[in-house]
């Protein structure tokens, strides 16, 4: 499918990786807490700390709409420095996912900060779907840096308050149902060294309900989609919910039927309803101008 994933960064993915990991090396304890969570501690941790650091840090999931359903990593002050301040490829990602939120993580180089980390309902459009969100805090248990984790993408590291990647609730691979978008971008015809020839903005409620509904009368098939070369007759809609995700759906003529694929089900691909590319061709023909 069409992810695009940063080249060069593996060293930051391996480090996200190792943040939402529930599994410990051989000297990591294992200790029940309350309401049956487990936390993944590398390192002795002050439990007064703990405790002030984990009120905090879902007081800000709460803010945030996210939803812890365990913790599952602790890591202490020496093993918090060599993650997140040590080397030269991590301070800008995580600091700049904090930004997001008005947190500097720079404020806890050198210092003796931990971070505790979430795994949360939400899940990613990856395969992977594991979503964890993970927090630096002072010894008061003061934030001062925080960042989702997304298994399945490469660097995988947002601020909390970017949802364009989380697949929204209700959206099944076995059940298209779309409901609380804003808008739907289409794009169609990419032509070599052209990019997209033509490009639409649908707001009105009634054309995306349409739009929605002859997506939802896909019948999925297990296999990735075939996608169109270069030149070849194919379309792009991307779907915006109004609390922050995005859809990308690919469709395109094949062997005498459209096919279709959701780039949040990459193993699978749709056979929509032939009136859905008629529709797109239309809404083309009729909006805005390409970019």
């Amino acid at each position: 499918m069409k992810k695009r994933y940063a080249a060069g960064q593996l060293i930051v993915y391996l480090l996200v990786i190792g943040l939402m990991l529930v599994g410990c090396t051989n000297h990591t304890a294992t200790k029940p807490t309350n309401k049956g969570v487990l936390s993944k501690q590398v390192e002795a941790v002050d439990p007064k700390v703990i405790s002030a650091a984990d009120k905090n840090a879902k007081a800000m999931l709460e803010k945030y709409r996210l939803h812890p359903v365990q913790r599952v990593r602790i890591f202490g002050p020496k093993e918090t420095q060599r993650l997140l301040y040590d080397n030269k490829w991590t301070p800008e990602l995580f600091s700049t996912a904090s930004k997001h939120i008005g947190l500097d993580l720079n404020k806890g180089r050198e210092k003796n900060v931990v971070i505790l980390s979430y795994r949360l309902k939400e899940q990613c459009q990856s395969h992977e779907r594991t979503v964890t969100a993970s927090f630096v805090l002072d010894n008061n248990g003061s934030l001062i840096g925080a960042f989702m984790s997304l298994s399945g993408y490469m660097p995988g590291v947002v601020g909390l308050d970017e949802r364009y990647a989380l697949l929204p609730e209700g959206l099944s691979r076995d059940k298209l149902s779309f409901e609380g978008l804003s808008k739907i971008e289409i794009a169609g015809w990419r032509a070599a060294e052209k990019g997209w020839e033509d490009s639409a903005t649908v707001s009105n409620p009634e054309d995306i309900e349409h739009i929605t509904s002859l997506i939802e009368q896909s019948i999925g098939h297990r296999g990735t989609y075939d996608v169109a070369g270069m030149g070849e007759e194919e379309y792009r809609m991307l779907l915006y919910y109004k609390d922050g995700p995005i859809i990308d759906i690919w469709l395109a003529p094949k062997n005498n039927r459209d096919q279709m694929g959701i780039d949040a089900f990459d193993r699978w691909h749709y056979y929509p309803p032939k009136e859905l590319r008629t529709e797109i061709k239309r809404l083309l023909s009729t909006n805005t101008p390409p970019r």
